[in-house]
């Protein structure tokens, strides 16, 4: 995001820390699927945003970019107590690819829960390497490299994984003690533990809600699991894996590729888990397969092997240069369209038209993805009459089948308790906030006329966006604003 435009996940937990901050109830006013974790660390720069009277979108970048920066300087320390592995020019080297596998790498995904969590969980793979050697480390150092990995694990829980993969590598593999008699041990579990508790003491509505609400998301846009391994994404963490077992047993920093090979494994397993394939969820798996390439080559192992296996050695570096190319170049085209469609629309005609219009007042967007109402929102300035963050349910219901819709002149069908409940909702949020604006995805080419199946689905609905005029469309999106005589 510090590069590449704003993040729309980031600005819409940042407009929640803001709704929190100002006293409203997470998963009762505003309906997020996602657990709490990220809008507690998402409060404190939203709350230091308003002090200073700057964007909130501009700390939280900063925040970021500093928590990459100490969790590269923290990885370094740790590592200096490999001293039997690589050189001190080369332990250099590893830190610039740490930076550039949080930096450069992350592109469009920078500020990302993914990327969060490949920040807060790198020094305690860098622990790990160092365990692995039998080498102690100060108590407070492991523990706080296993808070901080406790923190990362908690924002995304599907890759849990990576934390007994790499006690179950340190243990089995009789490279370290039991894993209950190590600090980092405590540090990830103890932070877990009060994450899980301050969920159901601060936030009992959340597990009700993600029970109710949670097939559902888990449907929306579902990827089958062959087809997200055969992408370019996911072919790169075996192609990684491949290099590293090409050279392993050869060359330095022979422990850190062990770690980083259960590393991008776990990732590629966390991104399966998820069924979704999005380009984000494959960021820590590309990240560590950079550095996975970028250790091979340190590693110099080619020099150490004879025969096929150096034949080896030398090809799987290759085989992971071409892959990652072509999945850095795919990302920085799209990370770039973003951008642009970012900085010239969201940032540009559309804030204007709703600073212009709305002036600080609550908009309504009725699409089914967050983007543009978020980080429009933060650009602007506008607050958010909907409860939730878009429109996802419609997809994930119609994947479920469980939406129906009314035939034109046709018998009234039964709708799902899901369904009925999107519509009650955003008829609630409609008729209680009189959002000045209204905007709806509407291209040339035609979408599904979300303002008319709402009017059609619920009486209060259709009267109340009566009220509303054509104003604009910018970049296939309609705007409607609240008539003059309306405007509260």
């Amino acid at each position: 995001m510090l590069y590449w435009g704003g993040n729309l996940d980031a600005a819409w937990y940042l407009y929640v820390a803001r709704r929190v901050l100002a006293g409203a109830h997470l998963y009762r006013d505003i309906i997020e699927i996602n657990p709490p974790l990220i809008v507690a660390l998402s409060i404190p720069p939203a709350w230091l945003a308003r002090v200073l009277g700057v964007m909130d979108l501009v700390v939280y970048d900063v925040a970021t970019a500093a928590l990459a920066v100490a969790s590269v300087a923290f990885a370094g320390r740790l590592l200096t107590h490999l001293r039997g592995e690589g050189s001190d020019s080369g332990r250099r080297a590893l830190l610039l690819l740490f930076l550039a596998a949080l930096f450069p790498i992350a592109a469009a995904d920078f500020g990302q829960r993914e990327h969060l969590l490949l920040a807060l969980v790198l020094p305690y793979l860098c622990l790990a390497a160092v365990r692995s050697e039998g080498v102690s480390v100060p108590p407070l150092a492991a523990l706080a490299a296993g808070a901080m990995a406790g923190v990362g694990l908690g924002l995304k829980p599907f890759y849990l994984p990576l934390w007994p993969a790499l006690e179950g590598y340190l243990v089995l593999g009789r490279h370290a003690g039991p894993s209950w008699r190590r600090v980092e041990t405590l540090g990830i579990g103890g932070i877990l533990a009060l994450y899980a508790l301050a969920v159901v003491v601060f936030a009992p509505a959340y597990l009700p809600l993600v029970g109710w609400l949670g097939p559902t998301y888990a449907s929306l846009l579902r990827q089958l699991p062959v087809r997200m391994v055969a992408s370019a994404e996911g072919i790169l963490p075996l192609v990684a894996v491949l290099a590293i077992a090409a050279t392993s047993g050869a060359g330095a920093w022979r422990v850190l590729r062990g770690v980083i090979l259960i590393a991008a494994t776990t990732s590629l397993v966390a991104v399966l888990l998820q069924q979704k394939g999005w380009s984000y969820h494959y960021y820590p798996s590309r990240a560590e397969s950079f550095v996975a390439l970028g250790v091979v080559l340190l590693s110099r192992a080619p020099l150490g092997l004879t025969g096929a296996k150096a034949a080896a050695a030398r090809l799987a570096p290759l085989l992971l240069v071409a892959d990652l190319a072509v999945v850095l170049v795919q990302r920085g085209r799209e990370a770039v369209a973003a951008g642009r469609f970012e900085r010239l629309v969201v940032r540009g005609q559309m804030a204007r038209l709703v600073q212009r219009h709305a002036a600080g007042r609550p908009i309504l967007g009725l699409t089914v993805s967050p983007t543009p109402s978020f980080p429009l929102v933060n650009f602007s300035g506008a607050a958010w009459a909907l409860r939730f963050p878009s429109l996802w349910m419609i997809p994930a219901l119609h994947a479920r089948g469980l939406w129906a819709v009314q035939p034109e002149g046709g018998p009234a069908v039964r709708r799902s308790p899901q369904q009925q409940y999107l519509i009650n909702a955003v008829t609630a949020d409609l008729v209680t906030h009189r959002p000045a604006l209204i905007l709806f995805y509407a291209p040339p080419w035609g979408a599904p006329d979300l303002v008319g199946y709402f009017a059609s689905a619920d009486p209060r609905f259709a009267a109340a966006v009566r009220h509303y005029h054509l104003l604009a469309d910018v970049a296939g999106y309609r705007f409607l604003a609240l008539g003059p005589e309306e405007t509260p």
